[in-house]
């Protein structure tokens, strides 16, 4: 007979039978070493690595390139220092007087500044500024040009260049706005990755 749930067992009751053990997972490949790769698959990483480091530019910046066709505008700089891009429909790229600013210096600079090095250019900053501003506070305009060229104790040039990213990224597709607005590695020089041909200063 069966025993009642709430009868004990007789102490001669046999040991109940060891579980049996989970199948045991099949081991996941190992990756695929260096070592075991073809000859002209090894050579093209090196190639990429070559590349990288010659244009100091990232692997995400290479996969763009890599990855799409894309097809880049003129942009043209109108004396009212509107940001055209003329093969896209002649859209307008808007942006507040002191992130224009700082896009249009770093435009000027394809070699690239970093950001402590802003103050290095402080000058040619403010001439840019006061071209497109409008404003005649000399006061107000040396204090934001301060703000922008000292990075240590002010966000002003991040927000600035936040901002420039943003108003391309509104205007065309992120594959595309990357070739325009201000990108880099933090601590390197940051730059506009546009070839310069495509540029147009009226």
């Amino acid at each position: 007979d069966y025993l009642s749930e709430d009868k004990a067992a007789p102490a001669t009751t046999a040991a109940a039978p060891t579980p049996a053990a989970a199948p045991t997972k099949p081991a996941a490949p190992a990756a695929e070493s260096e070592c075991d790769l073809d000859p002209k698959t090894k050579a093209l990483l090196d190639e990429i690595e070559a590349i990288k480091v010659k244009y100091g530019i990232t692997i995400e910046e290479l996969e763009a390139v890599l990855s799409y066709r894309v097809k880049l505008s003129h942009l043209r700089i109108t004396h009212h220092k509107e940001i055209i891009l003329d093969d896209f429909d002649h859209r307008e790229v808007k942006m507040d007087a002191l992130t224009k600013s700082i896009f249009l210096l770093y435009l000027k600079h394809p070699e690239g500044i970093r950001y402590k090095e802003l103050c290095d250019h402080r000058s040619e900053l403010e001439e840019i500024y006061l071209s497109i501003s409008g404003r005649s506070d000399m006061d107000s305009i040396r204090k934001s040009i301060d703000d922008l060229t000292d990075p240590i104790t002010s966000n002003s040039i991040n927000e600035k260049v936040s901002r420039a990213k943003k108003a391309f990224r509104e205007v065309v597709d992120v594959r595309i706005a990357r070739f325009y607005y201000i990108d880099g590695r933090q601590g390197a020089a940051k730059r506009i990755a546009l070839d310069r041909s495509l540029v147009i200063w009226e």
